[in-house]
């Protein structure tokens, strides 16, 4: 994260729009190109396996056994970096957008479009380059970024064009201690990731006794995850109301 912005803020202060917007394509074109054309010893090109993959490759050859790695592959490697930094720039121009002199109603329309354009485009490069967080494909880059734009313009719809007041603290809390609310679910996580009971995480278990038994295994994920956002929501909604903001 401390990367992608440092390397993002430096690209806004000294490019033009147009000049960043050039950069995101170069970087995701070159991305796709390098791991689909340059070959992996032992592997060949193409192969988007943990073992095989260029970006497990580079990382084992630069890094070896670095502070991350979690064999055979670091989901935050160095080649995985730049299309990272693009999602980053992308934020960018959501930012840029909203700040402009255009009427709400215009900024709301422009950010569903840009959103639902970036959503196609992932989908129909997940063809040939398939969705995949943790090589952080370039077709993952526009399809999450086309979601976040479209529920940022629902967002500010709500909020800001229309006044809805009501159901938008535990958001606020949660945005106005981002940094708080990441490092903690983490700190959380790893302590149910690790202890093992009966060679099965804690994770599992609860998130098994909780929603396993009437949700199939995928949405029981997706509940678990919503239900720990919605505690730390929770939690951090009396800190905001107090006024207090824990920053880096």
């Amino acid at each position: 994260i401390a990367l992608c912005y440092l390397a993002a803020s430096f690209i806004q202060r000294r490019l033009s729009v147009r000049s960043q917007v050039a950069a995101v394509v170069v970087v995701l074109l070159d991305y796709w190109a390098a791991l689909a054309l340059v070959p992996v010893p032992g592997f060949g090109a193409g192969v988007l396996t943990q073992e095989g993959s260029l970006p497990s490759y580079v990382d084992r050859f630069l890094l070896g056994r670095h502070t991350y790695f979690q064999a055979p592959f670091d989901p935050e490697g160095v080649l995985s970096t730049f299309p990272a930094v693009v999602t980053t720039l992308l934020g960018g121009f959501a930012g840029t957008w909203l700040r402009g002199a255009r009427p709400p109603e215009a900024k709301v329309a422009g950010l569903a479009g840009a959103g639902a354009m970036g959503v196609a485009l992932g989908l129909l490069w997940s063809f040939w380059f398939p969705l995949n967080k943790a090589l952080w494909t370039s077709s993952f880059v526009l399809y999450t970024g086309g979601w976040a734009a479209l529920c940022l313009a629902a967002c500010y719809w709500a909020v800001d064009v229309r006044g809805m007041k009501r159901g938008k603290e535990p958001f606020e809390a949660l945005g106005s201690n981002a940094i708080l609310a990441y490092v903690g679910h983490l700190l959380v996580l790893k302590f149910l990731v690790y202890p093992k009971v009966g060679g099965v995480s804690l994770r599992l278990l609860v998130a098994g006794a909780l929603f396993g038994g009437w949700l199939p295994p995928k949405a029981a994920s997706l509940a678990f995850a919503v239900s720990h956002a919605a505690l730390w929501a929770a939690a951090l909604t009396p800190l905001y109301r107090r006024r207090v903001f824990l920053k880096a």
